[in-house]
């Protein structure tokens, strides 16, 4: 079949595909808007093709196919289907009722029964792709939803009137035995779908999420078609690495002194009074004094994991030391030491004191760093430091080395890989013996429980290493922008240093003190 045929050339389809003979030579770009007469040819043989019009020895030359004019494809998952028209635009436009009926019977014939669109031919385009079906897709089911007990805010409310002020915060939040402490709604079915046959795809249900709870302090039940978690015991709510506990809860109505002795105890305690002179109280989770009028030259008030809170402030007269793993909340702190892994958070003012922690943070309305040490790792907050008499008050923020913490990083965790390959080592040997455990002779036995042993080693070591990596982590990813912040007056003779780089102020600031590009901004 003779497509088109000149002086110059002739083009033939034979078998679908396209040959040409020249006869005289034919400039390519010339050609070109030959080849977009004819939607239909495809070419596949460009070099051939530049040839052939170059040398016009007179012999057909295969330079394509010759395509169908409606083409369908349907993709892989059967969820999809495209035609091309090759032929002219003006003629798409033209045969549009024709065009739209041989799309429709063709993809009857190749099997779509399902999602077929009538398409709108003004918008198509000779030669480009076009979607005439679409399946529905199976629609996965809601996940369970849970919904936990809320902790109240730690934060420090600062109320002040004529005759008293107050430093408030909901600190240890308790619950008792059978008390709502969270619920779950069942996971809904899914909705199927259909691909372009016809076929049901069937739809998954949603995930029926765990909660997350030590299951020693509550258990689940059934009401009105919720899963409910209520809690076993009474005690402190705590979450501890996202995980919802209850930790024991001691409360002393009175104060710490000579009827209680010096205290320690295993979970939250809550001190109605206060810590008399020369006595310690030490709880392994938070610990909070709610006496108004604070503590006088108590001894040691600390809490190895949690938090602490002295709602009246500290007189320490250089010998009461507070300590908390975590954060401490206190109205003033006068003559003492305050080490936190965490937060130190001073309503009032620190007077005289030795302040640790990663942040110190004293109220930026009000709140005064007056004598002593404050150092940070990271960030200094407050309205005044020093006072009028010009008494000595160092602000420190020490940073850290990055370049060390990111070597040892690698080291740990080129540690924690070769731990993960011993634990599968023996887990695997565990396991091997637990299968033939009941025919095992007494030194097999020995050696199954040697490698029980070994193996809970590990997994205490895993855990220690990950515990030291997401530590060193999260110093990374705070150590930014280390500053020191003063809100109102640094008087002189306050000590401003970021690292190793500080200076003495002489005369009275304010602002925000940083180390840019090795310079202290003071």
């Amino acid at each position: 079949m003779i497509i088109e045929e000149n002086d110059f050339f002739s083009l033939i389809v034979e078998e679908d595909s396209v040959f040409l003979t020249v006869y005289k030579p034919y400039p390519i770009k010339k050609f070109d808007s030959t080849i977009k007469k004819h939607p239909r040819i495809k070419l596949t043989n460009f070099m051939e093709l530049k040839k052939a019009l170059e040398k016009a020895d007179e012999s057909p030359v295969p330079i394509g196919i010759h395509l169908p004019i409606i083409e369908i494809e349907i993709d892989k998952e059967a969820m999809s289907a495209t035609a091309v028209i090759n032929e002219e635009q003006k003629e798409i436009l033209l045969k549009q009722d024709y065009f739209k009926e041989e799309l429709r019977a063709m993809a009857i014939e190749l099997g779509i029964v399902y999602g077929l669109k009538e398409p709108e031919l003004t918008t198509v385009r000779a030669g480009k792709p076009f979607i005439i079906a679409e399946g529905s897709p199976a629609v996965k089911g809601k996940d369970s939803e849970i919904t936990y007990i809320e902790r109240p805010e730690r934060k420090p409310v600062i109320r002040e009137d004529d005759t008293a002020d107050y430093y408030e915060m909901n600190f240890i939040f308790e619950v008792k035995s059978g008390d709502w402490l969270g619920e779950k709604t069942r996971p809904l079915p899914g909705v199927s779908g259909k691909n372009l046959y016809g076929e049901t795809l069937r739809a998954e249900t949603g995930d029926d999420l765990p909660f997350s709870y030590d299951s020693k302090i509550a258990f689940e039940i059934e009401e009105s078609g919720k899963l409910i978690l209520r809690a076993t015991k009474s005690g402190a709510l705590e979450y501890i690495n996202g995980i919802l506990t209850i930790r024991d809860h001691l409360i002393i109505e009175g104060d710490v002194g000579v009827e209680t002795g010096n205290v320690q105890f295993d979970g939250s305690i809550s001190v109605r009074g206060t810590i008399m002179p020369g006595y310690s109280i030490v709880a392994s989770s938070d610990l909070e004094v709610r006496a108004a009028e604070g503590v006088v030259n108590a001894s040691l008030i600390k809490s190895t994991e949690g938090s602490i809170y002295i709602r009246g402030g500290i007189f320490g007269r250089g010998i009461t030391v507070v300590e908390a793993e975590e954060s401490i909340y206190v109205k003033h702190a006068n003559e003492c030491l305050l080490k936190a892994g965490e937060e130190v958070n001073i309503g009032f003012y620190a007077l005289g004191s030795t302040l640790l922690a990663k942040n110190i943070l004293v109220d930026e309305r009000k709140g005064k760093l007056i004598g002593g040490r404050a150092e940070a790792l990271f960030k200094i907050t407050a309205s005044i430091s020093g006072n009028q008499h010009e008494r000595r008050t160092e602000l420190i923020v020490k940073g850290i080395d990055k370049d060390n913490l990111l070597a040892d990083l690698q080291v740990k965790a080129h540690e924690l890989k070769s731990v993960q390959q011993n634990i599968d080592k023996v887990s695997e040997k565990v396991e091997t013996l637990e299968l033939m455990l009941e025919s095992l002779s007494d030194d097999q036995k020995h050696l199954y429980e040697t490698a029980k042993e070994q193996l809970s080693r590990l997994d205490e070591q895993f855990m220690d290493l990950d515990r030291e990596i997401q530590a060193a982590l999260n110093l990374i990813k705070y150590a930014q922008n280390e500053e020191i912040r003063i809100t109102k007056e640094a008087h002189p003779n306050t000590l401003i240093q970021i690292g190793s780089i500080n200076k003495l102020l002489s005369k009275s600031t304010v602002g925000t003190f940083r180390v840019e590009d090795g310079v202290l901004n003071v």
